[in-house]
């Protein structure tokens, strides 16, 4: 997927792949493996993937548990 995404120009990075092959039990803690791509190729990301018989699982714009950390990292507290 990342070499397929390359060869279109789309910058992608993986979040957790060598955590869950480390421990597989930590896929659901952890969210499962991320695929990021800049917000300005989502859309074109999205459709060549599917277009080209790629899983790409559910969309999601916000890791809700990652923002409430980055929040309480920062000293928000909501």
């Amino acid at each position: 997927m990342m070499a397929f995404l390359d060869a279109q120009g789309i910058q992608a990075v993986l979040n957790n792949a060598i955590n869950t092959q480390v421990d597989p039990m930590l896929s659901n803690a952890l969210g499962g493996v991320q695929l990021f791509v800049p917000n300005s190729q989502a859309e074109l990301a999205i459709a060549l993937l599917r277009e080209n018989g790629f899983d790409i699982g559910y969309e999601s714009t916000e890791n809700k548990l990652v923002s409430w950390i980055n929040k309480l990292m920062a000293g928000k507290k909501k």
